[in-house]
Formats: structure tokens, sequence, C-alpha cells
């Protein structure tokens, strides 16, 4: 029995050598940049002018001036019905650069299949509904890209961006993003997106394609401007159902992954998600010229607002395919079989066709001549399609469960088609521009929707200097909406139903402070008739209303070069029998930045931390590509361990980082999912690289 000082010794052991991994690689790297930065220096001349970018600001004065991107030139936004911008200059900080997956730039935390684009789902609660027909909340959303959420730029010269990353088990990520203005007025732009990462076990790869093509146009005079933009967005994900015996992992008795057995040998998912969109507007009053006033801001006592028209066109096409042998082992995954139990390709759609029509006045919180009183109202009109198909094979001579000869049978449900009407409407007030309150609420009428209704209310007040501005926020809405439609209406070749589910009636309320770079807050949902996959991946409603609890505390503390970043979330159910989450949520960094080599390289070198308390996490099921019930297993009480280098020279910035370090310290008892073990430590390394012509 080794004794406690000897254990805390091995421990020690193990951590300094795996840290040592990356610090070898350290002075190569630092050479280059340095190299590189002194050879830019050169050509450009000493007196060449830096500017800061938002990072740099907590950062010290020497190191400011030190940092150079001129991101003041490049501002970024996304879509709204209202025509209202808010346009925030690009950012290129070094900060938590390491976090490169969108799973960590997500406000959410997630429990994963431990492989980068997987099914994931979140362990932090947060209502993300919205209003309106939605075919389900799926596994893979939040890898998707959306029509609305998808970037344009303002700016004066070209700007191009390429990201780079590449980790174990030849796991590779790269986006590039290009935007330039080709004539005065006219913005073009173009995005990519290739992500593909094959896993550490059999059939675990992620793969997915995006690209899209961004265009904006305004007249000289600012009275006319349309936007437009098409998307495309593939993805392909082999399922393996998690390895077979757990007891496999949790020993350790087979270090090599990729010869652990898993549950199916076969089956994969595919989406294909695309989208246009167009918007444009007419301003109804005339623009006239500037006026500065040295004593204080000009506001504005009236604005007569804008017309605007949006058009959107949305479809989304999922499929579930699968050749195996029935056995045992796969009743879990298919408990019924209603075609074939050795072939199975299921397929459903959802195309939205959505037109918008909007009077506005409003105008971003950040636009300095914000007037006292805004206000919008417009009407939306919305065609949704959903559809399911199935293919099987199967003899027709003989009941369906029964397969000798076959040929080929395809069973489609016949497609639905729902119109809806929305008509919305918004009111927002300033006083001396420092207090803000804000009021809207929407109505569905006809379609699957039919009756749905939200009103929200949300107050802001900020405090203090310009320099130190602190802020308390009040938000709370009330609404009734209803069940995805995947609960109510579902067809494939394992999992049918058509129930009449009721609508859910939801409360939410929430409240946050913001002071001298504290953020607390806590927030209260409430719904009846909440719906979710039971355990035996069956649609089930509450009869009895269910609560969420949630407190927030967040702080980034930096004492000279150190920087602390905490983030701790405490959370709360009434039914954890039917909503279960961790108690406790904590992501924290520690780490220590320090500009080199004559202020040509800023470098940032930590380790990070996340930690979640021990609760019930749900299983996934591939065939429906979602997430259901379990109560038997517990998952979590485990801290994942990253260490990790950020670099920054010029407009470079590079990270490397060891993640998971402390992979079988503790036993092998990382899981998140039950049946999926989560990701050995790995080493992976990233470049993002700007440029301004």
């Amino acid at each position: 029995m080794q004794s406690k000082n000897q254990l805390t010794s091995i421990f020690l052991i193990k951590a300094l050598k795996q840290f040592l991994k990356i610090a070898s690689l350290l002075p190569l790297l630092v050479f280059t940049l340095s190299l590189h930065a002194q050879i830019n220096k050169f050509r450009q001349g000493s007196s060449e002018g830096e500017e800061e970018s938002e990072n740099t600001n907590q950062e010290t004065s020497k190191e400011k001036s030190a940092l150079s991107p001129d991101t003041a030139r490049t501002l970024v936004y996304t879509f709204n019905l209202y025509a209202s911008y808010t346009q925030k200059p690009y950012t290129a900080g070094l900060h938590a650069f390491h976090q490169y997956s969108v799973l960590e730039k997500n406000k959410q935390t997630y429990a994963s299949l431990g492989n980068v684009g997987s099914a994931v789902t979140p362990i932090t609660f947060t209502d993300n509904s919205t209003m309106g027909m939605t075919f389900r909340k799926d596994a893979f959303n939040v890898y998707q890209y959306q029509i609305e959420n998808i970037k344009f730029y303002e700016l004066e010269k070209p700007f191009s961006e390429l990201h780079y990353v590449m980790g174990k088990a030849k796991e590779q990520q790269l986006l590039f993003s290009h935007s330039q203005q080709v004539k005065k007025g006219l913005t073009l732009g173009l995005h990519a997106r290739y992500q593909n990462s094959p896993g550490l076990y059999l059939r675990q790869r992620a793969y997915y394609a995006t690209g899209y093509f961004t265009a904006r146009y305004v007249l000289p005079n600012k009275r006319y401007g349309v936007m437009a933009a098409y998307l495309n967005d593939r993805q392909q994900n082999y399922e393996n159902g998690g390895i077979t015996y757990d007891s496999v992992f949790q020993e350790n008795t087979e270090s090599n992954r990729k010869t652990i057995n898993v549950n199916l040998n076969n089956a994969s998912n595919r989406s294909k998600n695309a989208g246009i969109l167009l918007q444009h507007y007419f301003t109804l009053q005339r623009q006239g010229p500037s006026k500065t006033d040295s004593i204080k801001s000009q506001t504005k006592k009236f604005n007569a607002g804008r017309i605007v028209h949006t058009f959107k066109y949305k479809r989304l096409t999922t499929a579930f395919q699968d050749d195996k042998t029935y056995t045992s082992i796969l009743s879990r995954f298919y408990p019924t079989v209603y075609g074939d139990s050795v072939s199975t390709l299921d397929s459903n759609f959802h195309t939205q066709l959505e037109n918008h029509f909007v009077y506005s006045n409003i105008e971003p919180d950040t636009a300095g001549s914000s007037f006292p009183f805004q206000y919008a109202f417009g009407i939306s009109h919305r065609i949704d399609k959903i559809g399911f198909t199935t293919e099987y094979q199967v003899n027709q001579m003989v009941p369906v469960y029964v397969f000798s000869a076959k040929e080929l049978v395809t069973n489609s449900l016949i497609q639905k088609q729902y119109t809806q009407i929305t008509p919305f409407g918004t009111l927002k007030g300033i006083i001396a521009r420092k207090t803000y309150f804000i009021a809207d609420g929407h109505l569905s009428i006809g379609g699957y929707n039919s009756g749905d209704y939200e009103l929200k209310g949300q107050f802001y007040q900020y405090f203090g200097k310009k320099e130190s501005l602190k802020r308390i926020s009040l938000t709370a809405s009330k609404g009734l909406r209803h069940a995805d439609y995947f609960f109510s209406h579902y067809f494939s070749n394992h999992f049918r139903w058509d129930t009449d589910l009721k609508s859910q009636d939801y409360l939410s309320a929430a409240a946050k402070l913001e002071f001298f770079g504290y953020e607390l807050g806590v927030s209260y949902f409430r719904t009846s008739n909440y719906t979710w996959l039971n355990e035996d991946i069956q649609p089930e409603q509450s009869q009895d209303a269910i609560s969420i609890y949630r407190a927030d505390a967040a702080k980034i503390f930096r004492l000279s070069h150190w920087i602390f970043d905490a983030h701790v979330t405490l959370q709360q159910t009434s039914r954890d029998s039917i909503v279960s989450l961790p108690s406790v949520v904590a992501d924290a960094s520690i780490s220590y930045s320090r500009l080199l080599f004559k202020k040509a390289l800023l470098a940032e070198i930590g380790l990070q931390g996340l930690y979640y308390s021990a609760y019930h996490a749900d299983k996934y099921m591939p065939a429906v590509r979602m997430f259901y019930k379990q109560n038997t297993e517990v998952f979590g009480d485990y801290p994942y361990i990253d260490a990790f280098i950020n670099l920054k020279v010029k407009r470079a910035r590079i990270f490397l980082k060891y993640q998971h370090m402390n992979a079988g310290w503790f036993g092998y008892s990382y899981i998140m999912t039950p049946h999926y073990p989560g990701a050995d430590a790995a080493f992976k390394a990233g470049v993002t690289w700007v440029f301004y012509d």
C-alpha cells in the first residue's frame, strides 16, 4: 500500500511530465515568431502606427502600445428584423484564444460524446426557445450555421481571416472569411468552413463543410439599403452507439481505443441546412449634415423611422441510415421495428418560407444620437412544410416482421403544410442615455403554433462614469407555446407517434448586476406541460409545473501579469427525475501574460479547468438525433484540466494546448454521456491570421 506522500509525488511527476511536452516546443516556436516579427518590423519601418485591439484594453499600458491590428476599421454585425444593426469592432484578443471549439465559445456548457463535432446537450439551463414553429432541438444544432446569425462586415479595406486547428487522430479545422468593398456602398463577402474529426474510437468521425456568401449595398445618401446572404451547410456523423462494455474503458484494459467494441458498426447521421436571406429598407427621413456640440452630444428629437421588408427561406434535411443485423444489443437502439430490421434509411425535412413587413425607428443602444422614445411594429407571414420518408425492404407476401425474399418499398408520410400570421411590436425608452426599458410582444395566428404568444419586458440602468460604467438589468417574460413538432408527430422505421399535446405555459425572470468587472446574475424559469423524451424514448408531458433556479458569478481578475478568469453556475430543478442538471458547474483559468522580444511578442501561458457535479446525465439516441432521460446512473464529479500557451505577434495568433492533461490521474471515470467515454489527453495547435489588404 503506497503512502499518501508517495501518491502525491507520483501525481506531481505525471503532471510535470505531461506539461513539459508542451513547454519543450516553446523555444522553437518563440524563435520562429520573433524572427518573423523582426522581419516585418524591418520591412515596414519602426514608425508604423499601431492601434489597440479590444482585448488589450485589459492589459497594461505598455502592452497596449505594443499590439497592433487595425481592428477599428472593421465592423461586424448580424441580421435583425428592424434593420437596426449594432456594429462592433472586430477583435483579436489573446486571452482564451485556445478555446477554439464552438462549444467553448458558447455561453452554455455541454455534455458531448467525446469527440469534436459529435452530438451534445447543454448541462447549464437556458431557455433558448423562440416564437414560431420548430421541428426539434437537434443534438447537432450548436454546430450548424443559421442564416440569421451569419456575419456581415462594414469596412474600408479588404478583410481576410484564416483559422486552422490540428489535433490528435488527424483532427482538422479550417475557417476562411473574406470581405471587401468592391465599389462605394457595395460590400461582398464569403465564408468557408471545413472540419474533420475522426475521433479515437471506431466510427466516431464528425465532418462539416459550410459555405456562405453575403452582399450589402447602401445608397450614398443612406436612405436605402439592401443585404442578402446564401448559406449551404452540410454535416455527416458516423454513429457508433457508444462502447459495448463500459468496464473495458473504466479499467483501462485496452489503451488502443480503436480495438474497443462499439454497438453500431454501420450507422450514420447526415444533414443539409440551406438558406436564403434578403432584406431591404427605406428610411423616411432625409438625413441632414451632422452637427457637433463640444459640451454634450446631440440627441435627436424625432426619427421618422424606416420601412423594412425581409424575406427568408430555410430548408433543413436530415437522414439516419443503418445496415445492421438485429441482435439483443440493438434492441436498446431499435425497440420496435415497423419495416425492415436489416436496413434503415429514415429522412425528414422542414422548410420555412417567411416574409416580414416592419415599420421601425429603433436604433442600437450604442448610438450616441439615440432619441428617447422608439418603437416598431410589423407582421410576419410564414409557411412551414414538414415531411418524413422511410425506405425499407420487405416481402409483401408475408407480415412485415418476416424478411426473406425482398423488394424495395418506400413508405412516405404525406407532407404537412402550416400557414401562420404573427403580428408583433416593440417599445423602447431611453432616459438620459443611462436608463433603458424595452417591451415587446408576439402573437401567432393559425398554423401549428396557433394561439402562442409572448410578452417580454427588459430594464437596464447604467451607473458611474463612462470609464467605469456599472449596469443592472432585469428581464421578465410570460407566454404560451406549443412543444416542438417532433414530440407531436414523428414517423420512421423504429419510432412513430401521433400525439395530442397541451401547450406549455411559461414564466421566466432574470436579474444581473455588472460592476468593476464582476457579473452576478440570478434567474428563474417555470413551465407547465413540460415535454421530454422518457426512458422508453417516447414523448411525455409533465402534469405538474417544473421550476428551474440558476445563479451565476463571473469575474476576470488581473494582478500585474497574472490573469484569473472564473465562472461559476449554481442550478436546481424542482423535478430532477424529469430535468436533471448538475448543481454546480465551474470553469476557471489561471495564466501569466507578458510581452517578450522587445514587445514584438505577447505570450500567455496557463491552465484551464472545467468541473461539474454528479447528476443523471441523459442518454443519446442516434436514430432520432436527440437525448433522452435516464435515472439509473450518475456521471460527473470530475475535473477536466488543459494546459495552454497563447501567442500573438502582429496580426497572427497561435495556441498550443494539451487538452485533458489529467486523463487517467483519477481513474477512468470521465464519461459525459452514458457509454461514450470522454476524450483522452491530446495535443492541439491552432493559428489565426488576419489580413487587411
